[in-house]
């Protein structure tokens, strides 16, 4: 009798060993069905998921940001303000003082601080206008961060939302109309910077890495996902782009970086040393090593960082001998 049972039990086991088994197939072949070909196909049809997947507007921190009051986050001498990007689109703007000034600023008539803070944008200290990254708002503690290393090194930081973020005017975000806001917030700063050395300093914003990181090795990966991108007006070119860029070039990336890849901040720069012309403006690589952890979003922590950045500002400035 004990033998039968524990025949018995041996056979029960085998049984649901051989279900369960059967369950992880079952499991993994639906995983790999629904990631590889449920899922590019859904994307490739729907724009509207492209652009949620590329502008993520959603992912919006820190909560209950007080706009006005930039000194709640960290950042006394600071004057938040809109600029209207077209007719019923405004972005929400901080103009960010050096350090020296920040005790300077007006505190009784507020027309008089509007326009104090306008013209030490014409003091020659250098200006830099920042665009940022895909999620969260100019707000975030990591812009923050970047922020106060600017300003400790005297410079004017003048950063803002574009559409569909933050306290901007909530309108669905496009490649077309982001770089339209910028053109804009661009044309506002440089109207006011007289020969104050003027600088353009951007995070991130349209790798459409998401997609690259995951199925780019697919068959028909540029028709399932690079060929939508262009269509819903997403792609953002930046190999193309950098052809046109008569300016001279920081790009600044860290090998640990697993929001864009590292290889493609190194093909971006070999890319621009063969497109751009011979007389074109200089372009510099500096590449920062993985040990130190400065990932996506903290190259601002790097010790030698403001030196990089003085060297390049002066030999900007100073322009070809």
């Amino acid at each position: 009798m004990i033998k039968r049972l524990i025949y018995l039990t041996f056979l029960i086991s085998l049984w649901m060993g051989g279900m369960a088994l059967k369950t992880v197939i079952v499991g993994a072949v639906l995983t790999i069905f629904v990631t590889y070909i449920i899922l590019p196909l859904v994307y490739h049809n729907c724009p509207a998921l492209q652009r949620h997947l590329v502008f993520l507007t959603f992912v919006n921190y820190p909560k209950n940001v007080n706009f006005d009051e930039p000194e709640k986050e960290g950042l006394p001498g600071t004057r938040n303000f809109y600029i209207e990007t077209e007719k019923d689109v405004k972005v929400g703007v901080w103009h960010i003082l050096p350090e020296s000034l920040i005790a300077s600023v007006p505190k009784e008539n507020l027309d008089d601080r509007e326009s104090w803070f306008i013209k030490t944008l014409s003091d020659h200290r250098p200006v830099i206008l920042y665009l940022h990254g895909n999620t969260a708002s100019r707000a975030v503690a990591h812009r923050v961060e970047l922020y106060n290393v600017l300003r400790k090194m005297d410079y004017h930081v003048v950063a803002f939302d574009y559409r569909g973020y933050a306290d901007s005017t909530y309108v669905q975000p496009n490649e077309t109309r982001v770089v339209h806001d910028a053109k804009v917030v661009y044309r506002y700063v440089r109207e006011r910077v007289g020969s104050s050395p003027f600088f353009v300093w951007g995070h991130s914003l349209g790798t459409g890495i998401f997609a690259r990181k995951i199925f780019r090795k697919m068959p028909k990966f540029e028709w399932l996902f690079l060929k939508p991108l262009a269509a819903s007006g997403i792609d953002f070119r930046s190999d193309d782009h950098i052809a046109n860029i008569n300016a001279p070039i920081l790009i600044m990336h860290a090998e640990d970086d697993l929001v864009v890849p590292y290889a493609l901040g190194r093909k971006l720069y070999e890319t621009a040393l063969k497109v751009r012309s011979n007389d074109a403006p200089p372009i510099k690589f500096v590449g920062f090593d993985a040990k130190y952890g400065y990932a996506h979003k903290f190259i601002c922590r790097a010790p030698e960082m403001p030196e990089i950045l003085r060297d390049f500002f002066s030999k900007a400035i100073e322009g070809p001998n």
